[in-house]
């Protein structure tokens, strides 16, 4: 969505260099779709592979993550990566489905970071296969720490339901997910800042306050 990728755009901007913020950028459903009427035959972004110069003929629509920025400093030369990556992101057409929750779990498996903090924006209902949420319990279980903020960026009301009822389970089991909605893109900003706010948490069974801006 072009709102979107603006929003995360302004706020990369607005990040202070001299903190030492770091930040990572996944993309999930943005390479390959299912030909209308030929199961699961996928559909390889052209678009994708001109701007990107790869080859991504193959991927499963169901499993189309990426991370396009790896984990780096917010200072002038992380931005400048950001600014570089989102420009290319904002020239894509629309293109395949929505497999949020794997996007979630891929994103905990790839970090090292326990006390990881993911804010997913989607403009549409998670279309991962079933059995998907245990999978992404089963990562959450070994890394309780993470907090997980979805955005729903203009999304309806009923693909709003169906997340809030996907995540359900796990927050009644007291994990870290939440689901916020945003109409615009001031609305999607206030949701990143609010994500990213200090938090107590335990290690050890020493409480500790921690700048989450530092470790992001």
């Amino acid at each position: 969505h072009p709102q979107a990728i603006d929003t995360i755009d302004s706020w990369i901007n607005d990040v202070d260099p001299d903190e030492k913020t770091q930040a990572s950028l996944m993309v999930y459903g943005h390479r390959a779709k299912f030909i209308k009427g030929q199961g699961d035959k996928p559909e390889s972004s052209s678009e994708y592979e001109r701007l990107f110069g790869v080859k991504v003929a193959g991927v499963n629509p169901k499993l189309d993550v990426a991370t396009e920025v790896e984990m780096t400093k917010l200072n002038p030369h992380g931005k400048k990566k950001f600014s570089e990556m989102l420009k290319k992101l904002r020239t894509l057409s629309p293109w395949g489905i929505t497999p949020l929750i794997f996007a979630l779990k891929k994103a905990i498996i790839t970090n090292d970071r326990q006390d990881l903090i993911i804010v997913a924006v989607t403009d549409g209902k998670a279309t991962d296969e079933d059995g998907m949420i245990e999978q992404l319990r089963t990562e959450l279980e070994k890394k309780p720490n993470t907090k997980i903020v979805i955005a729903g960026f203009d999304l309806n009301d009923e693909a709003n339901k169906e997340l809030a009822k996907q995540i359900l389970p796990l927050q009644d089991d007291g994990f870290q997910i939440d689901l916020a909605r945003a109409a615009n893109e001031k609305e999607l900003k206030k949701i990143i800042r609010e994500s990213l706010k200090p938090r107590e948490y335990t290690i050890s069974g020493r409480s500790l306050k921690t700048d989450i801006q530092q470790k992001f």
